[in-house]
């Protein structure tokens, strides 16, 4: 496992529990990023805790992989094959993302474990990678993360797959410039 890709559950996980020490000590060695999707839910997060992520992350340093087009795409066909529901899109996008940079994803979603082998059914019908492992390291079960990542569920359903790559982005973009944070944005990892 040299690369990891980390989703929001997960780093909310490490803030919430005060960990950062455990987060970097896992991370050691190890080629680790999010993406804008982590950066859009942080987003609409709730103070303080939008604050304490943005200040791990900065501190971490976390290289942040720029949402494309075709990743959202992809992500509908766990939805369209019912792996996943609508609400759970964006769950379904993490899972994608470490799948298609041949990474182990790090999660504290008890979802993600249970839908694992729908979505290695889907990514295995399309020759997809999948993640070589997903690491649970705890558990946040958190309502405003559900309600956040059923936004966006709604969102790709009534915009579609363009008008939320663009969304995800920008959120991502303002999110890093209003918290003043040094995170590059690459196209590839």
């Amino acid at each position: 496992m040299d690369r990891v890709y980390i989703e929001t559950s997960a780093i909310l996980f490490f803030v919430k529990k005060d960990l950062k020490e455990n987060l970097t000590n896992l991370l050691k060695d190890k080629t680790h990023f999010i993406s804008d999707l982590v950066l859009a839910e942080i987003h609409n997060m709730d103070e303080p805790y939008r604050e304490y992520t943005a200040r791990l992350l900065e501190e971490i340093g976390f290289p942040v992989l720029k949402l494309q087009e075709e990743d959202t795409e992809f992500a509908r066909k766990y939805v369209y094959n019912k792996v996943i529901e609508t609400k759970e899109y964006s769950l379904g996008l993490h899972y994608y993302l470490a799948a298609k940079n041949n990474a182990a994803i790090i999660t504290a979603s008890n979802r993600l474990i249970e839908v694992k082998e729908g979505l290695e059914r889907i990514n295995n019908h399309f020759k997809v990678p999948i993640p070589p492992e997903i690491i649970k390291v705890g558990e946040y079960e958190d309502e405003t993360l559900k309600n956040i990542r059923a936004n966006i569920g709604r969102l790709v359903e009534a915009q579609g797959e363009k008008k939320l790559t663009i969304s995800i982005r920008e959120s991502s973009e303002f999110f890093i410039r209003e918290k003043k944070l040094s995170l590059s944005r690459r196209e590839k990892i």
